[in-house]
C-alpha cells in the first residue's frame, strides 16, 4: 500500500477502541435495525388506519348497493307499467293478440317488482308511499280489465283506445308515486351516509393523531441516521460516480472526525494524488520529450479538429512544415547528442516566436510542423521567413562544417481558402511546398501553388523516418 493511502497506527487504534453496543454495530446493521423499527411502527399504525377505513367502506358500499337495487326495482316497475299501457293500446288499435300477450307479461313483471319492493322499502314513510302505489296500480289494472272486457264483447277498438287514453291519468300518478318512493329512499341514504362520515371522521382523527406521532418519531430517527450514516455514504458514492466519469477534481465533504470523516479525507488525498498523476501523464502523452513541443499524436488530433472548425465556419487555416537542412550530415559529423541539442534549440526558437493560439509539434525526426488557425497565407509566409532567419542567425556548435557554413531550415506553407478549397488536402499541399523549398536550394520558404501538382485527399498522417 502506498504511504499516502495508508492509515496511521493511532487512527487504527481509535477505530478499534471500545464503543457502546449500538455504535459497535456495522453500518449495514444500523441501517437495517433502524428501518426495521420504522417498518414495525408504521405497519401497526397503517394497519389500524386501513382497518377503520375498510369497515367504513364496507358499510358505505352496502348502503350504496341497497340504494342501487331499490332504484333498479322501481325503474323496472315504471318500465313495466308503461310497457303494459302501450301494449294494451296497440292491441285495441290493431287487434293483434301478440300485444295482448305482451301486456299480460308486463302485468306479471309488475307483480314481481312489487314483491321485491317490500324488503327494500321498510321505513314508515316508504311503506305509506308503497301502499298508495299499490292502490294506484290496482285501480289502473281494473280499468285495463274493463277496457279489455268491453273490447271482447265486440265493441270497436278505436273508442276503447280513446277511453284508455282519457282515463290514463293514473299513469302519471303511478310514476310520481314511484319517484316519491325513490326520493324518500335517497334522503334516508344521504342521512345515513352523513352519519357514517361523522363517525368515520372522529375515528380517523384519533388514528391520524397516532399516525402523526409515529411519523414524527420516525422522521427524527431518519434524520439522525441520515446525518450520521447516509450523508457520508452518499457523499462517497457521489465521489465514486464523479471519478467514474473522469472528474478527478471532485472532492467529498468531510463529516466530522469519525470513521466516515477519516475515510473522506483519505478519499480526497487519493483524488488529489490521482489528479496530479493524470495531469502529468496527460502532459507526457501529448509532449515530445526531446523538444518539449507537442508530439505527432497530439498534432494529428488537433489538425483534425482545426480542419473541421475551418470547414464548418469558413475560417482561414494555415500549415507550415519545417525541415532542418542537411541534418543527417550534422548528426553524422557531430554525433547524436549534438543533433539532439540542435532539435531542442530549434524547438525553443519555434516556441518563443509563435502565438499562443498556434500549435507547434515535432512532426518526426528533423521535421517540425505549425498549425496556425485564423491566419492568412501572407501572414503565415511572413512568420515562417522570420523563424528561418532566426535559425540561420543562431550560432550552433560546429555549423561551419555544414554546406554554406550555417545550419538552416526549409519551410513549406499551405493555406485555405487561398490555396485549397478542401482543408483535408492541406497537409499534402504543405508537404509539396516543402519539397519545392528543398529543390530551390534550401534555407527558404515556399508557399504552395497549383504548379506543384494537385494534393492527394489522404487523411492518413504519416511519420517521416528519423
Amino acid at each position: 500500500m502506498r504511504p499516502e493511502y495508508a492509515m496511521r497506527a493511532d487512527e487504527t487504534a481509535s477505530v478499534l477502541s471500545p464503543a457502546p453496543p449500538l455504535t459497535g454495530l456495522s453500518v449495514r446493521a444500523k441501517i437495517l435495525l433502524t428501518f426495521l423499527l420504522i417498518a414495525v411502527v408504521m405497519g401497526g399504525i397503517l394497519g389500524l388506519v386501513w382497518h377503520g377505513k375498510g369497515q367504513f367502506d364496507q358499510v358505505n358500499r352496502r348502503m350504496v348497493e341497497e340504494h342501487l337495487q331499490a332504484v333498479s326495482v322501481v325503474k323496472e316497475l315504471q318500465l313495466a307499467v308503461m310497457t303494459q299501457d302501450h301494449a294494451v293500446s296497440r292491441y285495441l288499435l290493431s287487434g293483434d293478440p301478440r300485444w295482448l300477450e305482451t301486456g299480460d307479461a308486463e302485468r306479471s313483471r309488475i307483480t314481481q317488482a312489487l314483491l321485491r319492493c317490500h324488503p327494500l322499502f321498510d321505513t314508515r314513510a316508504e311503506v305509506e308511499v308503497l301502499e298508495e302505489l299499490e292502490k294506484s296500480l290496482g285501480r289502473h289494472r281494473r280499468r285495463m280489465d274493463d277496457v279489455l272486457q268491453v273490447h271482447r264483447a265486440g265493441a270497436q277498438g278505436e273508442p276503447e283506445a280513446n277511453r284508455l287514453r282519457r282515463e290514463s291519468g293514473l299513469l302519471p300518478e303511478i310514476l310520481r308515486q314511484s319517484e316519491s318512493l325513490l326520493s324518500i329512499h335517497q334522503g334516508l341514504l344521504e342521512r345515513n351516509q352523513a352519519e357514517a362520515q361523522r363517525m368515520a371522521g372522529r375515528y380517523r382523527k384519533l388514528e391520524y393523531a397516532t399516525l402523526l406521532l409515529a411519523v414524527l418519531a420516525t422522521l427524527s430517527a431518519v434524520l439522525v441516521l441520515r446525518s450520521t450514516v447516509l450523508a457520508p455514504i452518499n457523499s462517497l458514492a457521489e465521489g465514486a460516480r464523479q471519478f467514474g466519469r473522469g472528474q478527478l477534481d471532485h472532492r467529498v465533504p468531510v463529516h466530522g472526525d469519525d470513521e466516515f470523516g477519516r475515510l473522506s479525507r483519505t478519499f480526497n488525498e487519493m483524488a488529489a494524488a490521482l489528479q496530479r498523476e493524470r495531469g502529468r501523464l496527460t502532459e507526457m502523452s501529448m509532449t515530445d520529450e526531446l523538444t518539449r513541443l507537442r508530439n505527432f499524436r497530439h498534432f494529428a488530433s488537433r489538425l483534425e479538429e482545426e480542419i473541421r472548425r475551418a470547414e464548418r465556419y469558413g475560417h482561414p487555416l494555415a500549415l507550415v512544415l519545417f525541415d532542418i537542412d542537411h541534418f543527417k550530415l550534422y548528426n553524422d559529423t557531430h554525433g547524436h547528442p549534438a543533433g539532439n541539442e540542435v532539435l531542442r534549440v530549434i524547438g525553443r526558437l519555434l516556441r518563443d516566436n509563435a502565438r499562443q493560439t498556434d500549435l507547434l509539434a515535432r512532426y518526426g525526426g528533423e521535421e517540425f510542423v505549425a498549425i496556425l488557425p485564423e491566419t492568412t497565407k501572407a501572414d503565415t509566409v511572413q512568420l515562417a521567413e522570420k523563424i528561418c532567419r532566426l535559425i540561420e542567425l543562431h550560432k550552433f556548435p560546429g555549423e561551419e562544417q555544414q554546406p554554406g557554413g550555417r545550419l538552416t531550415v526549409s519551410a513549406g506553407v499551405a493555406a485555405v481558402p487561398e490555396d485549397l478549397a478542401h482543408s483535408p488536402l492541406l497537409l499534402d499541399a504543405a508537404d509539396r511546398a516543402l519539397y519545392a523549398a528543398k529543390a530551390a536550394g534550401r534555407n527558404c520558404v515556399v508557399a504552395y501553388s497549383p504548379e506543384m501538382g494537385m494534393p492527394r485527399r489522404d487523411h492518413t498522417l504519416r511519420l517521416r523516418p528519423n
